[in-house]
């Protein structure tokens, strides 16, 4: 016990039994004979009290139940999907068959302009608490370019208030984008990708010219600014 408090404890002990001795009744005087007055039924006498076995608690009042206080090391709850997250992805879902334009140079340094068919598949990701929605890309190999596949997760961040698309394929490549000011109608991804050994800026636009139509560019910046590197135009 530290010098203050066992002050504090001397200074309330006396000053209590001070109070107390204080506020004592003084002794009454002989009070003056009583008044005849009208005779009244006798009181009962008050019940016995039962005797109560030493160490026996005291009985109280019964006190409120406390409120449920939330059990300890119970764990945080799971954040749920956001509104904007449907609004900008439903319309997305399902399979779009599409046709694809590789740019010049976009498969390699003096590589044509390519032609192929591709096709999309987009659905949400339940199994990942419905917080994505999940999305597969395929190209069959011809005989100038070989298969691709590629898998990407669309999502929502609340807290930035951006778009999120997060991407890898068959080939290595990996990228991460987000995209501001997005719509139902229009979201552009702006990031870095992973490919081939090197690092590029990308920028990926998707429109969605009706309900069964939608528009996809692919941009890389190679040191150049932006440069088209395909287009796919999708239908279901």
């Amino acid at each position: 016990m530290t010098r203050n408090s066992s002050y504090v404890l001397t200074l309330t002990f006396l000053t209590g039994s001070s109070l107390a001795f204080a506020q004592a009744p003084k002794p009454a005087e002989k009070p003056a004979a009583p008044a005849a007055a009208a005779p009244t039924a006798p009181a009962k006498a008050a019940p016995t009290p039962t005797a109560v076995k030493p160490g026996t608690p005291t009985p109280t009042a019964a006190a409120a139940p406390a409120a449920a206080a939330p059990a300890a090391g119970a764990p945080p709850a799971m954040p749920t999907p956001s509104p904007e997250l449907d609004n900008l992805y439903k319309g997305l879902e399902g399979t779009w068959k599409c046709d694809t334009t590789m740019a010049a140079g976009s498969m390699g340094p003096n590589s044509p302009e390519l032609k192929v068919k591709s096709m999309v598949k987009i659905a949400k990701a339940k199994d990942l608490g419905g917080m994505w929605y999940r999305g597969e890309y395929e190209t069959k190999k011809t005989k100038t370019s070989p298969a691709l596949k590629a898998n990407f997760m669309l999502g929502y961040d609340p807290m930035s208030k951006a778009a999120l698309n997060v991407s890898f394929d068959n080939m290595g490549g990996a990228g991460l984008a987000t995209g501001t000011g997005a719509t139902a109608e229009s979201v552009t991804f702006v990031g870095e990708t992973y490919a081939m050994g090197q690092k590029l800026k990308t920028r990926e636009t998707m429109i969605k010219k009706g309900p069964k139509e939608v528009e996809h560019k692919f941009e890389a910046d190679m040191g150049k600014g932006f440069q088209l590197m395909g287009t796919d135009e999708c239908k279901k």
